[in-house]
């Protein structure tokens, strides 16, 4: 196999100058186009990755659905091949920096600047979805922003992901039924549990991209790992935008919202996203200053309700009986009461009677029921390793899950959500 560094050529033709960027399964290189003398970008996939099939594929389908799709705002594909056992990928050399540098590194950014970006990001996966492209991992990462006289310029990388949706084969789906793929701070629920992905997934994504870019954190900062992010983005109403900046625009605020509903048909298509924002930057201050005097521009986008916190209920004014199957220790048992949980222990679910809320904890996971009866909402913990469990527990009818350990602030909270969402269903 080729050994690569500084001043190797590539297919006698691309020569290595540095790198530039380095992933899971390879490392990107700026380069020099020998024969049209130009700079370029070089992917190469890593010895190691190279015998692992899978990643084999998705480098090859990175190169082949990025081409499929022509747009400025989509890496251009120059050229793609194997020499001597390596895998390379040759594009367009983007002169930029990841959102996630001017999120984290550079500060949040400005409101118009980050209008101007979030625009081209939408009018951009709105060409993708037309094309039936669904990206699938689109995050902050994988946007490249570039400065310029003009303002800034966004374009969307790393298609390795990414599926057609009319496609079989090649540049069909390659993750299986039922299976988790993507990045879990940006994963819609529908991906999280393994279910059929649309455009919409990207929407989602789209919304937690925004999210983290106007508050420099992500929807669920709490989450402590994958197994308990990828749960809350199916049971958790996300945090609102000025929650925790005041002084952002509403207008910002809904968009947000909507991108976040939990179910896909109620997310807007990137194009209205798109005309939404032309709407934002061009009316400037006047505008932004409003609460929620203009809608989204398509009929069915102004009828969609914002996914924000559930509304209040009763439920929040007396404690709930929840039962616990097994046992919780004491100290838990106390804290949960402080916390308006009054506890009961069955030996299994069937014998739960009376109360709002039911919780398998992880030591009783041999007495899951194998799908809840649906009169009493049913919340099971699994261990940080179970995330693949995540997609066949929702549909089997689980209320809720949550990962172990959780401390008993953060319990009591699932169980009056779940209780909750019992009596007042959406």
């Amino acid at each position: 196999m080729t050994k690569v560094g500084r001043g190797s050529e590539i297919a006698e033709r691309y020569r290595l100058r540095e790198p530039i960027g380095a992933g899971g399964i390879g490392e990107v290189w700026r380069a020099d186009d020998l024969e049209l003398a130009r700079e370029v970008a070089v992917k190469l996939l890593n010895p190691t990755a190279l015998r692992i099939e899978l990643a084999r594929r998705r480098f090859e389908r990175e190169a082949r659905v990025a081409a499929a799709v022509n747009h400025p705002g989509i890496v251009r594909v120059y050229d793609f091949g194997e020499e001597d056992g390596l895998l390379y990928l040759v594009m367009e050399l983007v002169q930029g920096r990841p959102l996630n540098y001017f999120i984290k590194d550079a500060g949040v950014p400005d409101i118009d600047w980050l209008v101007e970006v979030a625009r081209q990001v939408a009018e951009t996966l709105d060409t993708a979805h037309r094309a039936s492209l669904v990206h699938r991992d689109l995050k902050p990462d994988n946007i490249l922003v570039s400065e310029g006289p003009g303002g800034p310029t966004a374009t969307l990388v790393d298609f390795g992901m990414a599926f057609l949706q009319e496609q079989q084969g090649d540049l069909g789906r390659m993750t299986a039924a039922g299976k988790v793929g993507g990045t879990p701070a940006y994963m819609a629920p529908e991906q999280a549990t393994g279910q059929e992905l649309t455009p919409a997934a990207d929407i989602y994504a789209f919304g937690c991209t925004l999210f983290e870019a106007l508050t420099g954190v992500i929807v669920f900062p709490e989450a402590e790992t994958p197994a308990e992010l990828a749960a809350k983005q199916v049971f958790s109403a996300p945090p609102r935008v000025r929650q925790l900046r005041p002084d952002l625009p509403s207008v910002l605020e809904e968009l947000v919202d909507r991108c976040l509903a939990k179910d896909p048909a109620e997310r807007p298509s990137a194009e209205a996203l798109a005309k939404r924002l032309i709407v934002i930057a061009a009316a400037g201050e006047e505008l932004r200053g409003r609460s929620r005097d203009i809608s989204f521009i398509s009929d069915r986008e102004s009828r969609m309700l914002p996914a924000g916190a559930p509304p209040a209920s009763s439920l929040a004014d007396r404690p709930i009986s929840a039962a616990i199957v097994g046992e919780l220790d004491a100290d838990a048992v106390r804290s949960l009461a402080e916390r308006g949980v009054a506890i009961s222990v069955v030996p299994n679910t069937d014998r739960a009677e009376g109360v709002d809320v039911i919780f398998v904890p992880l030591a009783a996971r041999d007495r899951r029921p194998r799908q809840p009866n649906g009169s009493v909402p049913v919340v099971v913990e699994v261990g940080s390793d179970e995330v693949d469990l995540l997609p066949q527990l929702v549909r089997r009818g689980f209320a809720d899950v949550v990962v172990h350990p959780i401390a008993a602030s953060k319990l009591a909270r699932c169980l009056l959500r779940a209780a909750r969402r019992r009596q007042d269903p959406l």
